[in-house]
């Protein structure tokens, strides 16, 4: 198992550097969507690994949105007030992510949503 995911991410990293003249090139953007649709398998895989930036739709983005500000609501949920101004005690944006997408996390922010 480890062989075979040791492979896959030297593929992704070699996939990754064969960009050539990213900075210089007129074709850069194209270039860096290729490689991102190589590395993802394609254009649905690609949208559904980075939902918010490749939202098809204003209704798409407005929903997923939603979907943020719901976590975040929970998350808050029966909190005194000075507790929700602590920096300490809030989630950041990749808490939510993992929320969202059910990623087991040692964060204290996300083991309250297991």
């Amino acid at each position: 198992m480890y062989l075979e995911f040791s492979k896959q991410l030297n593929d992704l990293i070699n996939i990754y550097f064969k960009v050539e003249d990213e900075g210089k090139s007129q074709n850069a953007l194209t270039n860096f969507e290729t490689m991102e649709l190589q590395i993802a398998g394609g254009e649905n895989e690609r949208s559904a690994l980075m939902p918010l930036l490749y939202a098809d739709s204003h209704r798409a983005k407005s929903e997923i949105e939603a979907d943020i500000k719901l976590v975040l609501k929970e998350f808050h949920h029966g909190q005194a007030p000075n507790m929700i101004l602590d920096p300490s005690n809030r989630m950041k944006p990749l808490d939510a992510v993992k929320v969202m997408m059910g990623i087991q996390s040692s964060r204290e922010c996300v083991k309250r949503f297991s």
